[in-house]
């Protein structure tokens, strides 16, 4: 990262990162190096972020229980679509990537039992993967078993 040099800016601009205490100092990490917090002094000035608040944005969210079942039902993971579908939320999205996962004999049953669990909403999903000459030919035989 590199802080503009005074060179580049107007008169205005270099006030202004003097202010802010920039410094045209740059960071050069090969691309497989994580960089720390402490490497961010010119971003941590930048718009006012402080270190706690730059730490907090870099730090990993809390799950969101339809975005770990959508990567659970897009796993291929035969253990992990079955947990998966034993505790599925209610979120439409997640119609989507059911629909392949009746091609998977071996989860069937439960793939059905979520889909018929969304009712008329599944609907759209369902005949679009009808229509698409893409979906393999067990899903295709498999839908009308949902509804």
């Amino acid at each position: 990262i590199r802080a503009p040099s005074p060179s580049m800016m107007t008169r205005d601009e270099s006030a202004v990162a003097r202010m802010n205490g920039w410094t045209s100092v740059s960071v050069k990490a090969p691309a497989t190096t994580l960089l720390r917090p402490a490497d961010f002094t010119m971003v941590r000035s930048f718009a006012g972020l402080n270190a706690s608040a730059l730490q907090e944005a870099m730090t990993d969210a809390a799950p969101d229980p339809v975005c770990a079942a959508h990567d659970a039902l897009r796993s291929g993971n035969t253990t992990r679509i079955r947990a998966a579908l034993a505790s599925l939320p209610r979120d439409p999205s997640l119609i989507g990537p059911l629909v392949p996962l009746l091609a998977n004999r071996h989860i069937l049953r439960p793939t059905v039992a979520a889909l018929k669990s969304f009712g008329p909403r599944a609907a759209g999903e369902m005949a679009s993967a009808l229509l698409d000459t893409g979906t393999p030919d067990a899903v295709r035989r498999r839908l009308p078993a949902v509804a």
